[in-house]
């Protein structure tokens, strides 16, 4: 346990700018407007919760119109299983993501080979040497060859907005469509075909309408780590699993995993069944935000800043007086396709011999899934069930065909019947439930110029109306996860840091107080025994605190000698000026603002990837006023990498 030194018998009075750390608390107002927020996220969909997630210690409120968080990804259960109804899997999670899923203590699962399957011509092709051996069969060995590594070089240029490189040789991509990229490659229908299919499911929208740029991430992700072909016969077909890395993940219950822990990280910040029905600018500069809440009442909230986490069209509903001009006609020009999801629970299964089965042009679906794919794997208790679960997915042949939602479900299933049957015999009379779900605003559609105009549309907003959704970037569920974090971002600079991500950039310093650069990241935290969590709070002196840092090290001080050290500052109510301290090893003593005389908390040996520095722990008692910690290390060259923001505490008598 550690203990500031209370009461202070060598009591330190230097002035903020002597330290240069920190900056003077400011006194908490006592007057906050009723119903207001710094911040206020419309929708709570994956981009929403991301947004929510890293501004969670600000003055936030997430206003969410179904009773549920997530949006597009969505799942059921049937018979102890887990079946997804929107979004199936990711690729491994990196950036952004990968900070929620290890801060959340996520468990991500390798979906097991074979992942893929495709039927073609009357035969069941399996994993990634089955689908070579089809294209091999119907094109030639050269002519795959030329299209795996085409496509990889395409690939290592990549980038996603907005960081995308307009001086590169791809940027001429985004004004063709993926049909003319595929012509002027010379390759042949047996490339194209598949991938018209695949670019409905992913998209819902064929070849002849996308820009080919957004064709290239998704193929390249197919062969990220495939080797040409040298022997025919060497490749096997076979459905039978195997030990092999097939880089797409997911979690033991589907995706949902992810939204369903944002959404509880969020507590009562997050407002389920509250349906915004306008967002207008007040004269003070601030913004209005009308809604109903569930019992059907209307209310209304002020907010410094607002970030709207849905779709296109919706974002042009709600606030066409807060957007600009510019704003508006590039929403516009973002369409979206839907699509509709179907369940069907049979005894016992009917296909389960890969993750995911594509089928040929033409079909009424693009892929089925099964769903207890993952789970069978991973959960002994289910290895061995009689019954199955197949996910159908329905999208459109084209995007502006939009009479698929407007099918009835018997409409919907007489299709499904019709197209299975080619596949599965007899499959009607196996099936003994379903579930049907329809996603009107599934797809943000990337057609040609689409990457111009929303790297455009990310240059332009960066008022206090802020966008964030999978259209922004890219339509996938990491790139929402990305344009949530990038919301967060711009929020905490419009508010001039008066709040702080819950991550945050690290800085260095010299031994001379000079810059030095680093990618170190921070994440604080303040758990309470009654519950609270956060790293700016106001607690009661009778609060029990366990005050931690989270530290992703820069990868250049790996296996490095670092001396941990903390330093903080006590202003008691009714003081003005500060106290200052140091930690020295497990006590604190006064601290005279000089680098060179800082005592070390703690030392590691060895700097790993990951450090858990825990800061304090214990009582409050006796520390009414505002606290401010902050926490770095100190290299053996005498250089401190540190927290750019302190950890805040309001503790009240």
């Amino acid at each position: 346990m550690f203990t500031f030194p209370l009461p202070f018998s060598t009591p330190l009075l230097c002035t903020i700018l002597t330290l240069g750390l920190f900056s003077p608390p400011t006194p908490a107002s006592t007057e906050t407007p009723a119903k207001s927020s710094d911040v206020v996220i419309v929708g709570a969909g994956v981009a929403g919760l991301t947004a929510g997630f890293f501004l969670q210690d600000c003055s936030l409120t997430v206003l969410e119109k179904n009773d549920r968080a997530g949006g597009r990804a969505m799942s059921g259960t049937y018979q102890g299983f887990t079946y997804a109804k929107g979004t199936e899997y990711l690729g491994k999670p990196e950036g952004t993501l990968a900070k929620i899923v290890k801060l959340l203590k996520l468990q991500p699962k390798e979906i097991p080979a074979p992942m893929d399957a495709r039927f073609h011509e009357d035969h069941f092709y399996y994993g990634d040497e089955g689908l070579a051996l089809m294209y091999i069969e119907n094109s030639s060995l050269e002519e795959y060859n030329r299209f795996v590594t085409t496509i990889q070089q395409y690939g290592e240029e990549y980038e996603d907005i907005p960081n995308f490189d307009w001086d590169s040789d791809l940027a001429e991509l985004d004004q063709l469509t993926a049909r003319q990229w595929f012509d002027q490659q010379k390759f042949s229908a047996t490339f194209y075909a598949p991938y018209n299919v695949a670019t409905r499911g992913l998209f819902g929208a064929n070849l002849d309408e996308i820009s080919a740029l957004s064709v290239i991430p998704e193929i390249a992700f197919d062969y990220e780590d495939s080797e040409p072909v040298e022997e025919v016969e060497e490749l096997s077909n076979s459905p039978v699993p195997e030990e092999q890395a097939t880089g797409s993940y997911t979690f033991l219950t589907g995706i949902t995993e992810v939204t369903d822990a944002l959404a509880n990280s969020l507590q009562n910040k997050l407002q389920l069944g509250s349906t915004v029905t306008q967002v207008t600018r007040q004269d003070n500069g601030d913004y209005l935000i009308a809604y109903t809440d569930p019992q059907g009442a209307t209310q209304s909230l002020s907010s410094k800043v607002v970030i709207l986490a849905v779709p296109a069209p919706i974002a042009l509903k709600l606030a066409p007086t807060v957007l600009t001009e510019e704003q508006q006609k590039i929403l516009q020009q973002i369409p979206y396709a839907s699509y509709v999801t179907v369940a069907l629970f049979s005894q016992p299964p009917i296909f389960n011999q890969a993750f995911d089965l594509s089928v040929p042009d033409g079909y009424f679906f693009t892929d089925v899934y099964d769903g207890t794919w993952v789970q069978r794997f991973y959960d002994e208790s289910l290895k061995d069930r009689p019954e199955g679960i197949m996910t159908v997915y329905i999208a459109p042949q084209s995007y502006q065909v939009q009479t698929l939602l407007k099918m009835t479900d018997e409409e919907i299933l007489k299709k499904i019947y019709i197209d299975l049957d080619k596949l599965f015999p007899g499959v009607e009379q196996k099936v003994v439930g379903h579930d049907i779900q329809r996603f009107p605003y599934a797809y943000p559609v990337m057609t040609v110029g689409a990457y111009k105009r929303l790297s455009r549309l990310h240059e332009i907003t960066s008022d206090k109306v802020l966008l964030a959704g999978d259209y922004m970037i890219y339509p996938t569920f990491e790139a929402a996860v990305e344009s949530g974090y990038l919301a967060a971002r711009k929020a905490v600079e419009s508010l001039n840091g008066s709040c702080r991500l819950k991550i945050s950039g690290g800085q260095g310093i010299d031994e001379k107080w000079q810059p030095v650069a680093t990618v170190t990241e921070f994440m604080p935290s303040v758990t309470t025994k009654s519950g609270l969590n956060g790293h700016s709070l106001t607690l009661a002196q009778t609060e029990e605190v366990n005050i931690t840092e989270q530290i992703t090290v820069d990868p250049a001080h790996l296996g490095q000698r670092a001396e941990f050290l903390s330093v903080a500052t006590f202003l008691p109510s009714g003081m003005l000026q500060p106290f200052f301290f140091m930690r020295d090893g497990s006590g604190w003593q006064s601290w005279d603002g000089r680098l060179d005389s800082l005592t070390v908390a703690e030392v590691r040996e060895k700097l790993t990837a990951e450090e858990l520095f825990t800061v304090y722990e214990g009582s409050l008692q006796g520390l009414g006023g505002e606290v401010q910690i902050l926490v770095g290390y100190r290299l053996p060259n005498r250089v401190i990498i540190y927290d750019a923001e302190a950890i805040e505490l309001t503790v009240t008598n």
